[in-house]
């Protein structure tokens, strides 16, 4: 996936060559440079409060919290790799893609240790792991709707004296996710924001392709086919996720209507 020669670091290439438009450092913050000047801002929606912003030259970013990746174009091998696992899901495509951001969510939430031995900290850096490629824009604002959505499908309870690992273990749930499906939108969510020498934006993607995926195979009944019986606008008992789940997955469909 790397647009960058293999035997050098992300960190280099980027110096180098003609400075991109956005990076992500270290600490998963993204950067986007200012127009006609060499530095760049950052934004990070995570702090409490006033979201943090900063200003510095790529070197100074490289220096105090590199290496940095360049937030690339989604390569069009992941594209087609995400379609073909919605092809196996059917009406859990949505379910199944809030399942895999959640298990992105939860692995980066980890990545440092237990999540539980500082909460905010793990929770702020997991949230930009998944937000880094473009942290201002509406559709990542709603992200996280998509992976608390995915805890309540992951945390599966058999038993009411479950514990929350035991309810990880037991699920995603059967009867709304396809696990074959969920494990290989997973698999390219890690390779968009876990690639070392790059970073592809997440949540506008994920919109673009299952808009365009719903309306390539289903037409103006796109939404119906890829989500189940609780997440339709017409729903008798509507989950509480279905509108945000809608507005963002399918609003670039040209049937969005809701």
């Amino acid at each position: 996936m790397s647009q960058q020669n293999s035997s050098e670091s992300g960190t280099a290439a980027v110096v180098r060559d003609k400075p991109p438009y956005r990076i992500v450092d270290a600490r998963n913050v993204g950067w986007i440079v200012q127009g006609g000047t060499d530095q760049y801002r950052s934004f990070d929606p995570s702090v409490a409060g006033e979201p943090e912003m900063s200003t510095a030259t790529l070197a100074e970013i490289t220096a105090a919290h590199g290496p940095v990746r360049p937030v690339v174009v989604r390569p069009t091998d992941d594209s087609d790799a995400l379609r073909a696992a919605f092809d196996g899901a059917g009406r859990k495509t949505i379910t199944s893609i809030a399942s895999a951001v959640e298990v992105v969510h939860f692995e980066a939430r980890n990545r440092f240790g237990p999540w539980d031995s500082d909460v905010s900290a793990t929770a702020a850096y997991a949230e930009r792991t998944l937000i880094a490629g473009r942290p201002g824009s509406w559709e990542s604002a709603r992200l996280s709707d998509l992976w608390l959505f995915g805890s309540e499908l992951n945390l599966w309870r058999r038993d009411n004296r479950a514990s929350l690992a035991e309810m990880r273990a037991s699920g995603p749930n059967p009867k709304r996710v396809d696990v074959v499906a969920r494990d290989r939108i997973a698999e390219v969510l890690r390779r968009w924001t876990g690639d070392p020498e790059c970073y592809v934006e997440v949540a506008e993607n994920l919109s673009g392709i299952v808009s365009g995926y719903a309306d390539d195979r289903y037409g103006d009944q796109g939404w119906k086919h890829i989500a189940d019986q609780w997440l339709q606008p017409d729903a008798r008992l509507p989950s509480a996720a279905a509108e945000s789940l809608y507005r963002l997955l399918y609003s670039k469909s040209a049937y969005f209507r809701w």
